[in-house]
């Protein structure tokens, strides 16, 4: 005997398909969202026997074939979705805590997507912040990356600022930095180091930073000139000449000629 869900799911699928058995029997085998084993037979042998008698096996098999063959599509990306606005000073409000963004994100709306492990917040597509997600209640997250353009006008906010107390630098570019903390623009010339590593990459302004203090150095101006050196393209290769372009003539810098030439005008 059928069990009453199974009836019941049945007979909902003979409702929406009014007069149409064949109409009927498809929805019903997918509303019960049937299994098969490899020989196509049902799964549950009591089930499966009563549902014959409602579903054509020719019709179920068909419909599950389909449902076994589906590619895997990767992982699920499962999180909950939120709007939100940012602060002036680049914090988002989510679940009691607060998390920084991108300074180009201030003034227009974001989406905060929610993950088990982390925050991930969007705006217009593009990530603007990601961080590691806290359960506590009242924290506020940094990361000190988001708030390096808001140094250029306030380079005094890097010794101060709380999103960049305790932030811990690549080996070189620390050294530079507590080297330049005694010079009265020491931080004006960090901010410009840090400033470089939005369109260089931490990478190579790290690298920057080690070349400048093996050359016992560390002001700003040397690191910037090494990357501009970086970014400069080698000397254009050398193109022969061909011989049927060769001039036979080849011109003789003489200024005099010019002199003779201005003397009979």
């Amino acid at each position: 005997m059928v069990d009453r869900a199974a009836l019941e799911m049945r007979n909902t699928g003979n409702r929406i398909g009014g007069s149409n058995p064949s109409l009927s029997a498809m929805l019903s085998a997918k509303i019960l969202n049937l299994k098969y084993d490899s020989e196509g037979l049902y799964a549950n042998p009591q089930i499966g026997l009563q549902l014959e008698k409602v579903i054509p096996l020719g019709i179920a098999t068909a419909l599950a074939a389909p449902l076994r063959t589906l590619p895997y599509a990767g992982r699920f990306d499962g999180f909950h979705a939120v709007p939100a606005s940012v602060s002036k000073t680049c914090l988002v409000r989510f679940d009691n805590n607060k998390y920084s963004v991108a300074a180009s994100a201030v003034g227009r709306p974001v989406e905060v997507q929610a993950y088990a492990d982390r925050i991930v917040i969007r705006q217009d597509g593009r990530i603007v912040a990601e961080h590691q997600r806290s359960f506590d209640r009242g924290q506020t997250i940094y990361d000190p990356w988001h708030y390096v353009p808001v140094l250029a006008r306030k380079p005094g906010a890097l010794r101060n600022g709380a999103p960049f107390k305790d932030w811990v630098l690549p080996a070189a570019m620390d050294r530079v930095r507590r080297r330049l903390a005694g010079a009265d623009d020491g931080n004006r010339q960090m901010v410009d180091i840090l400033t470089a590593v939005l369109t260089d990459g931490l990478q190579a302004v790290e690298a920057a930073c080690a070349e400048a203090i093996g050359h016992g150095v560390h002001s700003a101006d040397v690191v910037l000139n090494i990357l501009a050196r970086q970014r400069d393209p080698g000397p254009p290769i050398t193109i022969l000449t061909p011989a049927a372009l060769t001039l036979r003539h080849e011109p003789v810098a003489d200024c005099a000629r010019y002199d003779n030439l201005r003397r009979t005008v």
